[in-house]
């Protein structure tokens, strides 16, 4: 047994110099990699329309505002309509975003891709929706802050003053993210 120890212990020193030589630099210095983490993406928009660039973004984590998936794609043309996007608004992962040109206006596509988010829309932008006034729209807000963002779009009859009716009428217009 005794035998085997000293050809064992050569063997692994051979083993380890060359392990260690091959991660040895030019220099002579020892490189030590480490594993790095994996920072997860933001979401994925395709952003088209007058932008400079239009294509497909992945916009980094904080970056989930309609401006960076503009500034992504090189900013606006001369010939874009700056308040034909809300820029504040957030960017949910496959959203597609059209930026219009001055004096276009937007098709049937525009407004399907342009869903209201029920757990972020504004008290403005919630009273477009037909049957939502100003009362409605701030109890809809209550209502998220409260009990937490809206699991589906049918938890809209939850909040006070919203039936089936009012939901049918709007229940194309609405999403939750």
């Amino acid at each position: 047994m005794r035998s085997l120890f000293l050809p064992s212990c050569l063997i692994a020193i051979a083993i380890s110099t060359s392990i260690l030589a091959s991660a040895c630099r030019d220099d002579g210095s020892l490189e030590i990699i480490l594993p790095t983490s994996t920072t997860p993406a933001g979401p994925v928009a395709y952003v088209t329309g007058e932008v400079l660039n239009p294509g497909v973004y992945t916009l980094p984590p904080g970056g989930d505002r309609i401006i960076d998936a503009i500034e992504a794609a090189g900013g606006f043309t001369d010939l874009a309509d700056v308040d034909s996007v809300n820029l504040a608004a957030r960017v949910f992962d496959e959203q597609h975003i059209r930026v219009l040109a001055l004096g276009a206006t937007a098709t049937d596509e525009d407004v399907a891709t342009s869903l209201i988010d029920l757990n972020s829309a504004s008290s403005e932008l919630l009273q477009t929706l037909s049957g939502i006034g100003p009362v409605k729209a701030q109890d809809i807000i209550e209502y998220r802050e409260s009990n937490g963002p809206f699991k589906r779009i049918e938890d809209i009859v939850a909040v006070k003053g919203i039936g089936d009716e009012t939901f049918e009428a709007i229940r194309e217009l609405i999403t939750v993210r």
